[in-house]
């Protein structure tokens, strides 16, 4: 509307369906929400700390979080060795990793030990550093044209700096009140979220080697209008479904359906076939619960095959697989679950943990597969994590207490 372009071209049904669908999302969110906040505004407790469990779990999830930093940060190198003689596409339709495979396996983990980290409640220095490194992690994908991952783990930053400026006020005892989001802090977010917005939408046009020649204005209008390709994702998809609906297919839980029949896990133990490495592969359109591959193929073979694609969304899969009922229910769930966040994180560490990791994930649902935001708890990638620090950690105080009545 801004550049006067026409955006209603996809065809009466298409575009009321994408209109109607984000209605009903969105009062449904909102209903989620409001339920739960009135049933559990007067539950509020303040967080649980067993101290030298939690002192033990800090130190062990710290020292395993820089560990798999490396390993994660070295792949991500290998992105943009790749990409001298690449171009940005080529980088998911052709790009595998010549690393062992633990590399790939150990990198992994590094966001979930991330997350222990966090939520054993670290300083503001110690939490910043390791925050920066996250955020930073994300540099060499979008140097190479990727910019999901940098947004996405400054969002991520950000929240958890609003998250623990809450808990804060609720510890008792643990340290002296830390102020998280102070005059700094709002003078960053002030000043540098328009430096960032500018050098995003610049990027867009820099990643495949043009320039926008939009200037400042024009740049900022151009960015908020590409972030428009979310409605036209829903349009296509309503258009195209129909399409790719075959028998055994689930797209709403796609990704454990996939995890569980090709999966390394699953190749290990049950023998099941796997599907190509390429990101972006037939094999993938074929054999797999993918939504988003279904349709960038659906729209074009050839872009999808060369690296280029449209995403996918909550609404989409649910809709497809189960009409307006799913979008009602996977609506209502999320708005309950954002609801529940505060009162979750304030169980304990544990909790926190899930908490912190599905935030890594959520803000990205409109965008995303409809249940990525959890489906991440019965990856061997996190249950492993959890285990190997929670076990260790409990095996100090254990470790602790039988010296402790030996000197006794």
């Amino acid at each position: 509307m801004l550049k006067n372009i026409t955006w209603w071209y996809f065809g009466n049904e298409a575009t009321t369906f994408a209109l109607n669908s984000m209605m009903l999302s969105l009062i449904c969110l909102f209903l989620g929400h409001y339920l739960v906040d009135n049933i559990s505004k007067n539950s509020n407790s303040n967080f649980y700390v067993d101290y030298k469990f939690n002192y033990n779990l800090k130190i062990i999830s710290c020292v395993l979080f820089y560990i798999s930093f490396l390993f994660y940060f070295y792949l991500e190198i290998e992105k943009i060795i790749f990409m001298r003689s690449h171009n940005y596409a080529e980088l998911y339709s052709t790009f595998k990793s010549s690393l062992p495979s633990y590399f790939n396996f150990v990198g992994s983990m590094c966001k979930y030990f991330l997350c222990i980290y966090l939520s054993t409640l670290p300083s503001k220095f110690s939490s910043s550093i390791c925050l920066s490194l996250y955020v930073l992690s994300a540099i060499p994908s979008f140097l190479i044209g990727a910019r999901n991952g940098i947004v996405l783990n400054t969002i991520f930053a950000f929240l958890y700096f609003f998250t623990r400026d809450s808990i804060d006020d609720k510890l008792e005892n643990l340290r002296k009140k830390t102020k998280w989001i102070g005059k700094f802090e709002k003078n960053c977010i002030i000043l540098l979220s328009p430096i960032f917005i500018f050098i995003l939408g610049a990027w867009n046009y820099l990643r495949d080697g043009t320039s926008s020649k939009l200037g400042i204005l024009g740049t900022f209008i151009d960015l908020f209008e590409k972030q428009g390709v979310s409605f036209d994702v829903l349009c296509l998809g309503y258009l195209l479904y129909p399409k790719f609906q075959f028998p055994g297919i689930n797209y709403t839980f796609g990704g454990i359906i996939d995890y569980f029949l090709h999966g390394k896990l699953s190749q290990i133990l049950f023998g099941t076939e796997a599907i190509s490495d390429v990101h972006q592969s037939i094999q993938h359109v074929i054999y797999g619960n993918n939504f988003a591959h279904k349709l960038s193929y659906a729209v074009s073979a050839t872009n999808f095959l060369n690296g280029h694609g449209f995403g996918s969304s909550y609404i989409l899969e649910t809709y497809a697989d189960f009409g307006y009922i799913g979008v009602i229910f996977i609506s209502l769930t999320l708005g309950m679950f954002f609801a529940s966040i505060m009162n979750l994180i304030n169980k304990g560490s544990l909790s926190m943990s899930i908490i912190l990791s599905s935030l890594m994930y959520i803000y990205f649902s409109a965008r995303s597969s409809a249940l990525r935001w959890i489906e991440f708890v019965i990856y061997i990638q996190f249950i492993i994590p959890i285990i190997l620090c929670y076990v260790l950690a409990k095996l100090c105080i254990k470790e602790y207490s039988y010296h402790k009545k030996l000197l006794d």
